[in-house]
């Protein structure tokens, strides 16, 4: 009988099976797998990120800031105008207008230095890091920048973005002046703590 039967003695003493991935190859630009695997910090196996996703990751984000400044344009009428429409253009450029821009700049610093990506960047698999790419935290001071020389990247026909296809390391101008990268992340690597 115990013949026919496997010996459970033998399972016992048999080395258990690991579950953890084989040691890793070094990383190759676009791996996702080893990637993922290495240090979310550690951004130099990471590629460039393209115009393509630049743009898409800014179609999405604008969908975001046009709700926002519908709310902070809501929010301006109900307690700067007493709900009553502006009879003196001005209030809206003085008053309305500044308040549009800091919600921009607040919108993009909040996101950028708290993780690196907005909505729109993860769902593209991008993510601004600093230029060292050495997981650095993005300062207010560098966000502040790069929202304004990406303004002004858009304010001259595109030109600041379109330089990705001049510059060797496919920088645009805001990434540039900011001393940021843009790069292709794995997918995985929002849900990492930095």
């Amino acid at each position: 009988m115990s013949q026919n039967t496997p010996s459970r003695k033998s399972s016992r003493n048999s080395p258990p099976k690991s579950n953890s991935p084989p040691k890793s190859r070094a990383p190759k630009s676009g791996d996702a797998d080893v990637l993922a695997s290495s240090n979310p910090r550690d951004y130099l196996d990471c590629p460039p990120a393209g115009l393509i996703r630049r743009l898409a990751a800014t179609v999405y984000d604008f969908l975001i800031l046009a709700a926002i400044w519908l709310l902070v344009g809501f929010v301006f009428m109900a307690v700067v105008l007493g709900g009553q429409p502006a009879e003196d253009p001005t209030i809206l450029r003085v008053g309305l207008f500044p308040l549009l821009v800091l919600a921009t700049i607040g919108f993009y610093s909040w996101f950028w230095m708290h993780g690196g990506q907005t909505l729109g960047m993860r769902a593209w698999n991008i993510k601004v890091v600093h230029a060292r790419l050495d997981g650095t935290p993005l300062t207010f001071t560098q966000c502040f920048m790069r929202c304004f020389m990406g303004f002004f990247s858009w304010a001259i026909f595109g030109i600041g973005y379109l330089w990705i296809f001049a510059d060797p390391s496919r920088d645009t101008w805001h990434d540039r002046f900011s001393g940021t990268r843009t790069m292709v992340v794995p997918k995985n690597w929002g849900t990492l703590k930095n």
